[in-house]
């Protein structure tokens, strides 16, 4: 006995697609191509004669270097998660692949000769030895880090921060750049 071939109704075809599709994301997932996450091939820091160091390209970085460019400085961005390097260039930011915590690192941007450096990485103990080495290597440089909450603000200006900015107040666009005339007047602004 042959089933007669009917229609699907068109509500049938959006419930059946709808209760499928977390079952073939998850065979997507697991069976499909992987990104390459290595660092391998990724730029080095390199001198570009940039105003601005940054180090970490994360939420506040992203904040900092798009209100910074607007106003005509130059950035080096440095960065250590291959993922976050290849999406920002897709959004057309250059961004080097190294550790801050790195002399060698830090020497290759030609940290010594910007006009400000930006610490914005989310540990604290690479936080404290990124300024710490920072304020021995680079004294004449402002260091403006970004600190979690206070007792960390505390220990990076004891290891040498120029200026700290709690995260609670960091998140507003405009106020790291409210700080740039008494950290550059020495050096001047572009």
């Amino acid at each position: 006995m042959a089933i007669p071939f009917t229609r699907i109704p068109p509500q049938s075809a959006v419930i059946l697609s709808v209760a499928l599709m977390p079952l073939f994301v998850m065979l997507h997932v697991r069976y499909g191509p992987k990104p390459d996450t290595s660092a391998k091939g990724m730029a080095p820091p390199q001198d570009e004669g940039a105003h601005v160091e940054l180090l970490d390209f994360g939420r506040l970085g992203q904040i900092v270097n798009q209100t910074l460019t607007a106003r005509g400085w130059s950035i080096t961005t440095i960065d250590t998660e291959p993922d976050l390097i290849n999406l920002a260039a897709t959004f057309g930011f250059k961004v080097f692949c190294g550790d801050g915590t790195r002399l060698d690192i830090l020497q290759a941007a030609r940290a010594a000769t910007a006009r400000a450096l930006i610490v914005d990485v989310n540990d604290p103990a690479a936080a404290t030895r990124i300024t710490a080495l920072l304020h021995r290597k680079c004294p004449l440089v402002p260091v403006l880090v970004r600190a979690l909450d206070r007792p960390r603000a505390m220990k990076l200006v004891r290891a040498g921060a120029t200026y700290e900015m709690r995260d609670c107040t960091a998140a507003t666009a405009d106020t790291w750049p409210g700080r740039w005339p008494a950290a550059t007047t020495c050096r001047g602004a572009p």
